[in-house]
């Protein structure tokens, strides 16, 4: 007859100053800083981005707008872009 053995308990999980996973190890984790390098970059780029539409500082956005669409709307290529910055910067 067979004998039924109850089932180990999960092992316990500690974390030491050895665990690459430490809050103080992940700063010099290479795919950490990447994680954080990225999320910064899309999220402030948007922002500056969208704000550049109102100012111009970097590009002239009404350039890279499409004369089609410009004549198939009754706004001009600046409103248009003015919304276009407006959306960039709240999404």
């Amino acid at each position: 007859m067979a004998t039924m053995h109850a089932p180990a308990p999960p092992p316990v999980v500690t974390r030491s100053s050895r665990d690459p996973l430490a809050p103080n190890d992940q700063l010099h984790d290479p795919a950490y800083q990447a994680f954080w390098l990225l999320r910064v970059g899309f999220t402030a780029a948007p922002i500056l981005f969208g704000l550049d539409k109102f100012f111009h500082v970097l590009v002239n956005w009404d350039r890279y707008l499409a004369p089609v669409v410009v004549r198939q709307t009754p706004w001009s290529a600046h409103e248009i872009m003015y919304a276009v910055g407006a959306i960039e910067i709240v999404a």
